[in-house]
């Protein structure tokens, strides 16, 4: 569970050399927590190709009998409660029978009870741009999602329009988890993407919402619409400076007085916390391709597809 760059929370800072102030206040959280569920990631499975196609199919929503009746098989313990029935004359004898025995632990039904399942990245930026495209047919007829481009600092520079519409349309995860691009409606889930302020609470992971986006007072919009979501956008000619989060934050002091404190700046300056190689397709002669870029973009997607799903499986 380390942040971006960062170390893992639960060192503790006195063993180390020198510490930050990011490392002792991420101690002093861990401390907090009574009970911590560690999650094991299975994505690749060369070893058990059955099992891996299983987990893929999930992942786009699609739970198969198959995968169901193979997850039971491996099930090394049944929690309490959920075993068959074992010869009760009726339903209400059976649940009599249930309320007398121990209750399950969290430790038995998180480890031998459940599967965990979050979309791929691909499934993920679709519902996403499903979402907006939904959500933009509800909103008044004289108001549109606003666009905002990423800043790839000239590294597209070049390409021709192909290869330009394969990089917009990749995910924010090929790009250190930049979007390329963003169709921003106000009030929609976010999540911080990029550590902008980890002592004050908003960090890589964060979920909160978009409260407010701000653009210079002379921007300029245009009206485009998209061929592929069949949506109608506002373009600016030049990006926004900033936009509001709100974000749960209980302990958190107000960035001005008289401001909520929930609500918190992030800025479009913001940078990816690393280059980024993207692989382009090959060129004519078969030759790779390849730019490298570090983009600047608000640092924020849409949380709409980030959701993990969760099956009790019996």
């Amino acid at each position: 569970m380390p942040p971006v760059n960062a170390n893992p929370i639960y060192i503790d800072p006195s063993t180390k050399t020198t510490a930050s102030t990011k490392d002792i206040e991420g101690f002093d959280l861990w401390l907090k927590f009574s009970t911590v569920v560690m999650l094991q990631e299975s994505g690749r499975f060369r070893r058990d190709p059955e099992w891996g196609e299983g987990c893929r199919l999930a992942q786009l929503g699609q739970w198969m009998p198959a995968f169901i009746a193979l997850i039971n098989s491996r099930i090394m313990e049944q929690p309490h409660g959920q075993e068959e029935e074992t010869g009760a004359e009726n339903e209400l004898e059976h649940e009599r029978q249930w309320t007398m025995q121990p209750q399950p632990t969290l430790r038995s039904q998180i480890a031998h009870g459940s599967v965990f399942v979050t979309p791929e990245n691909a499934t993920r930026l679709a519902v996403n741009n499903a979402f907006v495209a939904e959500t933009a047919l509800l909103l008044p007829i004289d108001t549109q999602p606003v666009r905002d481009v990423a800043n790839f600092t000239g590294a597209l520079n070049g390409l021709n329009r192909s290869d330009i519409h394969y990089v917009m349309i990749l995910p924010d995860s090929k790009f250190g988890r930049v979007a390329p691009y963003l169709d921003l409606i106000d009030g929609m889930a976010v999540q911080v993407t990029q550590n902008v302020e980890t002592i004050k609470g908003v960090a890589n992971g964060t979920l909160g919402t978009l409260e407010y986006v701000h653009s210079p007072p002379d921007t300029t919009f245009r009206l485009v619409r998209d061929g592929a979501s069949r949506m109608v956008v506002r373009l600016p000619d030049r990006p926004p400076e900033l936009a509001i989060l709100r974000v749960p934050r209980p302990h958190a002091v107000a960035i001005r007085a008289g401001v909520d404190p929930e609500l918190f700046p992030v800025f479009f300056a913001t940078e990816a916390y690393a280059k980024a190689t993207i692989s382009l397709p090959r060129a004519p002669n078969g030759q790779r391709r390849s730019i490298t870029v570090r983009p600047q973009q608000l640092p924020f997607v849409c949380a709409v597809g980030s959701t993990i799903y969760k099956g009790w499986i019996f």
